[in-house]
């Protein structure tokens, strides 16, 4: 089955950065490109709505944006994990925002292990869709 993008894949370009972002807050990843030869292009995703929890950082003994953190997310299936690793793309920088498919049963426990090297752990409430996770242990649902 082949796909078309639409309108912005069929044309050429000079691309000088891309960053990942939820620019509308629907809770979708769309994509911003910077041209050397063109405006700004944004890529809107308009792909049906994915089952995600969102997880954002701050580091209070670590460095502000956790750069170094690991998040470990523990659902029925398994554990997901991803990197804080502070960099991504060339020219542009992502938004800082960890994303996990979650199955229907929800998240049973996150452990982020912070880069000062101590771990916190959360047990969410189920149906949590977005949180922001303090280093002090401290965590809040549906941040803007």
């Amino acid at each position: 089955q082949q796909i078309d993008g639409g309108p912005y894949f069929r044309s050429t370009g000079l691309g000088r950065g891309v960053a990942l972002l939820d620019f509308n807050k629907d809770r979708k990843i769309d994509i911003a490109v910077v041209h050397q030869d063109k405006p700004l292009a944004l890529l809107q995703n308009t792909a049906p709505h994915p089952e995600l929890l969102e997880i954002r950082l701050l580091g209070i003994q670590s460095n502000r944006d956790a750069v170094g953190a690991i998040i470990d997310v523990a659902t029925d299936r398994g554990v997901s994990r991803q990197w804080n690793t502070g960099t991504s793309g060339f020219m542009a920088t992502n938004e800082r925002c960890f994303r996990f498919h979650v199955p229907a049963a929800g998240v049973s426990r996150i452990d982020i292990t912070w880069p000062a090297g101590h771990v916190t752990t959360i047990h969410p409430e189920q149906g949590a869709s977005s949180l922001l996770i303090r280093e002090d242990g401290r965590s809040f649902a549906n941040p803007l």
